[in-house]
């Protein structure tokens, strides 16, 4: 089912704040470039940082927009919802979650006239401060749960399907992983990061986000 756009202000706000982030990015290759004056062959060793710098980053960026899109539109459409029924996994998965920890009686009270909404919106905000890893799956599962829909099944484009998509973002993040917790390794192996590869980071998370805007009808 299409979803509803969500108000200009909102877009603005998740895309502005992508797009700022990600010209840091682009402004972090430029240095590496100026540099480097693009000569061929294997830079210096003190600019191996820029680039890790870089491909942590895209993620950093692509974290924050999945957090700021899920939380604008999620947000709207509880405001929107006259009734449990209209967010019904949403709500199925906190009611879920409170009755696992077997409440008394006068708990119930919580849920009362516009309380569900604030038990909805409360966990919201818990699941979105636990992403610490956007990868596919987790961003699968906050779509569903949260907009009624899976937004990684709409990553695609040109030759990239959505399976390819999903997989090249997953790999992406664990080499995250391994530049921002295990960079000293890295590098006394004289294992260097290739400018491409934060090229391909800035081109793989500018694509996830178009396609999420376009899945979600965010699109300004």
């Amino acid at each position: 089912m299409p979803q509803q756009p969500v108000h200009v202000e909102i877009i603005t706000f998740a895309h502005g704040n992508f797009e700022s982030a990600m010209g840091d990015v682009k402004e972090l290759l430029r240095h590496h470039d100026t540099e480097t004056n693009r000569r061929p062959g294997r830079p210096s060793s003190r600019l191996e940082v820029l680039k890790r710098a870089a491909i942590i980053m895209s993620i950093t960026a692509w974290e924050s927009f999945i957090e700021d899109t899920i939380r604008a539109c999620a947000t709207s459409r509880l405001e929107d919802a006259r009734c449990p029924a209209d967010v019904g996994k949403w709500f199925n998965s906190v009611a879920r979650r409170w009755l696992e920890r077997k409440p008394k009686p006068p708990d119930l009270g919580t849920w009362a006239g516009a309380g569900w909404k604030t038990m909805l919106r409360d966990q919201l905000e818990d699941d979105l401060r636990s992403l610490n890893t956007p990868d596919s799956k987790n961003v699968a599962n906050l779509s569903v749960r949260y907009l009624g829909v899976d937004i990684t099944t709409k990553w695609h484009w040109g030759r990239t399907t959505s399976t390819v998509a999903a997989k090249q973002l997953d790999g992406l993040i664990r080499l995250r992983g391994q530049v921002a917790h295990r960079s000293r390794d890295v590098f006394t192996r004289g294992v260097a990061m290739r400018r491409n590869q934060a090229l391909q980071s800035i081109s793989l998370v500018t694509h996830l986000v178009r396609c999420t805007e376009l899945a979600l009808g965010t699109t300004r």
